[in-house]
C-alpha cells in the first residue's frame, strides 16, 4: 500500500474517533457531566486494565488487551457494586437512594465499554 493510503486510512481512524468521543462527551455534558464521573470506579477499570494488560501473555496486540481488560474489570466492578447494594439491605428499603445507587454501579461498565470502543478501532 502506498504512503497516501496509509495516511488516508489514519486520518479516516482518527477522525472516527474524534467523532465518537466529541458525540459521547456532547451527550454527557448535555445531561450533566458529573454523572459519569465517579473516582472509584475510573481506578477500578484503569489500574485492572493496566494490571491485566501486562499480566496477559496471549499473542493479541497492546489495545486488544487493553480492550478486554477494561471490560472484564468493568463487569467485575459492577459485580462489587451489585453486592454492596444488597448487602446494604437494598438501602434499608428507602427507594430514592436505589437510583443513584444502581446509577453508580453502573460506572465501571461504561469506563470499560468506552475504553473498548477506542481499542477495538485502533
Amino acid at each position: 500500500m502506498n504512503r497516501d493510503g496509509k495516511d488516508m486510512r489514519f486520518g479516516r481512524k482518527i477522525l472516527g474517533i474524534v467523532l465518537m468521543v466529541g458525540i459521547l462527551f456532547f451527550i454527557m455534558t448535555t445531561l450533566n457531566l458529573h454523572y459519569f464521573f465517579h473516582l472509584d470506579a475510573l481506578l477500578l477499570v484503569t489500574i485492572g486494565t493496566i494490571g491485566y494488560a501486562l499480566a496477559n501473555t496471549h499473542n493479541k496486540t497492546i489495545f486488544a488487551k487493553i480492550g478486554d481488560g477494561a471490560v472484564y474489570f468493568g463487569w467485575i466492578g459492577v459485580l462489587i457494586a451489585a453486592i454492596t447494594i444488597a448487602s446494604n439491605g437494598f438501602m434499608q428499603n428507602k427507594l430514592e437512594d436505589l437510583g443513584p445507587a444502581v446509577a453508580m454501579m453502573l460506572h465501571p461498565l461504561f469506563y470499560g465499554y468506552f475504553v473498548r470502543l477506542i481499542t477495538k478501532v485502533l
